[in-house]
């Protein structure tokens, strides 16, 4: 398979980490990437094997934890209390 040239913006620091202890950050790029489209190749068969109404919201979730960066997706632990309600205030 031949190689195209690209441009990704790393961190100056990383960059330089990874200089000094010899990673060759292309290689290390496109393991990455081949490993995510893995993943998010997997994700999308059990979604297409799946008859939960929820899938999509099971794929996102699934997405950011393949992509390593997990986002809150559930419901807040301290929610806002409940809106006040006519006749629960004494008279």
């Amino acid at each position: 398979m031949s190689k195209v040239r690209t441009t990704i913006n790393l961190n100056e620091d990383v960059v330089k980490k990874a200089k000094r202890v010899g990673i060759n950050i292309s290689a290390v790029a496109e393991m990455g990437i081949i490993n995510y489209l893995k993943e998010l190749e997997t994700i999308g068969s059990e979604n297409k094997n799946s008859n939960n109404p929820n899938s999509n919201n099971t794929r996102q979730s699934s997405v950011r934890k393949a992509s390593g960066k997990e986002k809150w997706t559930c419901r807040d632990l301290n929610p806002r209390p409940p809106p006040c309600q006519g006749g629960d205030l004494p008279n």
